[in-house]
């Protein structure tokens, strides 16, 4: 139970930020005196973290954490093609470079600030990914591929660790839906997919992630300590990836007067001032952001790019190809050699990824009178993932992790036997869009 006594709840607040420097400090220990062995010290690091989350829990389960370095490992093993110039590893790696020095850490990227106005800036500079190349360029001699895509899924871990550990402070979800969100965010194929190609995106999942947990946390009771983190995610989600919070917006409005069911009290007016002075603020970029993305919302789906601009039936389209592509599956040599570089246990990962996902969407689908007489908690994650998730609309089609990252927030579903479905279902309608999509070739 959540104490009512605000110096019990700042005890609680002080331990979790005194857990999260220990762990940091001695990550950054490990680090530095391990350098020589580089695959050992991020094993050993990641290790840590899990070991760490396995305290944190009670279920039987958790010692399933402890499966993530391992995995990780094993397929980082995989890559024919190397790791760094999947997706947009090497435009990253360039745009870094023109801004920061990975080896001192040091920043010479002030006339930027001249050409861009900050959110431009952060759009152009992919702040995310920073610590992809910083880290092990820092700390170790020549890392070779393996070692980024090792670091990349250690510093995933890192991340939830710090989410996972304030919303345990928080008590902000029950232990059952918070260790299920926790599981899958480390071991999930989702989790393994997330670490493809180098990617800024491990970042926009943990802003993402903290913005849920914070935005329960000052709603469930205001202090600094909550506030701050609070701040922080905003932050990290603009640096990130500012359009995501005009979903944000709407998931505020829909969260107060609708799952919550408000008034227009002096504390609703006060929200709601904040977030149009907030809107106003950042409506130029987002308007702007909006459209660049509208001109390559087409992108990604190949011949059937068109079917996007039918009004509810694009939608749909949208959400098939972000739960499944790269599609069809039958093609999966291609998909492996371009996007996957060679690795077929990643592409593996990712169809069981693309199933976990059909699934959760099937649950909100078929069993959504039961989810509406669910608890607070369940709806109110429920209801974030999948008004965030429409950030999908205006984006490009096709790009799975556009909607996966979403996933963790709706895992909360599995937990209740009274919404459970046929676990066929996916499969069955995977096959059905195979077929469709050989006869329409």
């Amino acid at each position: 139970m959540l104490p009512k006594d605000a110096s019990a709840i700042g005890r609680f607040e002080s331990l979790a930020l005194l857990k999260l420097v220990i762990l940091t400090a001695l990550g950054l220990f490990i680090l530095s005196i391990f350098s020589d062995s580089p695959y050992v010290t991020i094993i050993v690091l990641d290790l840590l973290f899990c070991a760490y989350l396995v305290s944190l829990f009670k279920s039987k389960y958790r010692y399933l954490f402890l499966l993530h370095p391992f995995v990780l490992f094993a397929s980082s093993q995989f890559y024919a093609i190397p790791f760094l110039s999947g997706g947009d590893g090497e435009a990253y790696a360039g745009v870094v470079a023109s801004y920061f020095n990975t080896q001192d850490l040091s920043f010479h990227g002030d006339s930027l600030w001249s050409i861009y106005t900050p959110l431009r800036f952060f759009k152009y500079a992919s702040l995310g990914v920073v610590p992809i190349y910083a880290v092990p360029e820092y700390f170790f001699n020549n890392p070779v591929d393996e070692v980024y895509c090792l670091w990349q899924g250690t510093f995933h871990v890192y991340l939830c660790v710090i989410v996972i550990t304030l919303a345990r402070a928080w008590n902000v979800l029950e232990a059952k839906y918070l260790f299920a969100i926790g599981l899958f965010v480390v071991i999930s194929p989702t989790c393994f997919e997330f670490n493809t190609v180098p990617s800024r995106h491990i970042v926009t999942f943990f802003g993402v992630f903290l913005l849920l947990i914070s935005h329960l946390a000052v709603q469930q009771r205001f202090t600094l300590f909550r506030a701050v983190w609070y701040a922080i995610a905003v932050v990290v989600v603009l640096i990130s990836k500012a359009p995501l919070m005009a979903p944000y917006f709407i998931f505020v409005f829909i969260d107060l007067f609708v799952i919550h069911g408000y008034k227009l009290n002096i504390k609703a007016t006060i929200t709601i001032a904040l977030l149009v002075i907030g809107f106003v603020l950042m409506s130029d970029y987002l308007i702007n952001t909006t459209l660049d993305y509208q001109a390559t919302s087409k992108s990604g789906a190949a011949t059937f790019g068109s079917f996007t601009e039918i009004p509810v039936i694009g939608w749909i389209v949208k959400y098939i190809f972000a739960l499944l592509a790269p599609f069809p599956w039958l093609d999966s040599p291609l998909y492996i050699n371009n996007n996957y570089r060679g690795n077929w246990f990643l592409f593996f990962m990712h169809t069981l990824s693309s199933l976990t996902g059909l699934y959760l969407f099937f649950v909100v689908i078929l069993k959504y009178r039961t989810i509406l007489a669910c608890d607070l908690q369940l709806k109110q994650t429920v209801a974030f993932a999948l008004i965030m998730s429409l950030s999908i609309l205006k984006g490009s089609t096709g790009f799975h992790g556009y909607l996966s990252i979403y996933f963790p927030m709706l895992v909360p579903l599995l937990t209740i036997k009274k919404l459970q479905i046929n676990p066929m279902l996916p499969v069955v309608f995977v096959i059905i869009m195979e077929a469709f999509m050989a006869l329409v070739k």
